[in-house]
Order: structure tokens, then C-alpha cells, then sequence
């Protein structure tokens, strides 16, 4: 998330809330406006988000481990977290694509 974005940590939060049982674990981060030689956008997210990943997790624990990290607008689709194994994230490229 956008931490310049109004409201991010609230709808991180909203998002954990309502997917939460879905997973193991979830957590969130938000990008700091103004980081130097980055620019704002999905790409220095998730950039961002491995970063504190690898901060927070040592090579060690990382084994049989998969981070995905999810757009707000994709999570709120109705059985995306149910679906989450059986291909969905395809299913929702190719449906983006077509638009």
C-alpha cells in the first residue's frame, strides 16, 4: 500500500479482517512517499513489502514459505481467498486483459 494514500493502514487492516481465516498469516506494509530513486506504484510496493519481509524473516524460516502480495481491488472479489488455490490469480490476468 500507499502509505501518501489516505486511509491505507485502515484498509489494509479491513482487508485482513475480512480474509484473515483464509491464511496463515497476514500482514501488510505501506511505501513511504518520497524514498530517493523510487517512484510510486505497484512495483516499489512490493519492492518495499520484501524488503521488511527479509527484515523480519530470516533465510532460516523461509523454507516452504509463499509470499503473494494482493491488490485491494482483486482481495474484495467475491471467493478470492477460497479460490486462491485453484488458480484464480490466472483467471483474474486473463479477465483484466480483456477489458
Amino acid at each position: 500500500m500507499e502509505q501518501r494514500e489516505a486511509g491505507a493502514d485502515l484498509k489494509a487492516l479491513e482487508l485482513i479482517n475480512d480474509y484473515a481465516k483464509q491464511f496463515r498469516y497476514m500482514d501488510f506494509t505501506c511505501h513511504p512517499p518520497d524514498l530517493p530513486g523510487e517512484l510510486a506504484g505497484k512495483g516499489s510496493n512490493v519492492n518495499w513489502a520484501a524488503r521488511k519481509l527479509s527484515e523480519r524473516y530470516p533465510v532460516s524460516s523461509r523454507k516452504d514459505v509463499i509470499v503473494t502480495g494482493i491488490d485491494g481491488t482483486y482481495a474484495t472479489l467475491r471467493g478470492f481467498a477460497s479460490d486462491a488455490g485453484q488458480g484464480v490469480s490466472q483467471k483474474l490476468i486473463r479477465k483484466n486483459m480483456i477489458r
